[in-house]
């Protein structure tokens, strides 16, 4: 197995790829850099989009340009051709201190995203399911 270094950003805290066949694109979030990302492998070009809040998942839509991100206590829209951000739902977390983490859209699209403590000291995070529609 061969293993090779694509871009040179340097995250706080990197997760969630998500590859897009579409447009041949990878988005990551960077957790603690406030940051959604978009790398495109053929060229190394790693395009971002800041948030103001902490982003713990990102998923697809129907539209290339349009991510459903999970982000502190609300899921928004972002739309990446402009940056733009829409809160679209805010989403019980489980209490202060907490904030929505990962998740990941299912194969009848609805979207699974959990909550958890800011410090991961307690286990009193929540579990929702957002319907596609």
């Amino acid at each position: 197995m061969t293993i090779e270094v694509i871009g040179d950003r340097v995250d706080l805290l990197g997760e969630c790829p998500v590859w897009d066949d579409r447009i041949d694109r990878l988005y990551t979030i960077d957790i603690d850099g406030r940051i959604v990302c978009r790398l495109d492998p053929s060229t190394g070009r790693d395009d971002v989009r800041p948030l103001v809040g902490r982003p713990g998942a990102i998923a697809l839509t129907d539209d290339p340009d349009r991510l459903l991100v999970a982000s502190e206590h609300e899921l928004l829209w972002l739309e990446w051709s402009s940056g733009s951000t829409v809160p679209w739902r805010e989403l019980e977390t489980g209490g202060p201190r907490h904030r929505l983490n990962d998740g990941a859209p299912d194969r009848d699209g609805r979207f699974w995203v959990g909550s958890m403590h800011e410090d991961a000291t307690e286990s009193t995070g929540l579990l929702h399911r957002v319907e596609a529609n």
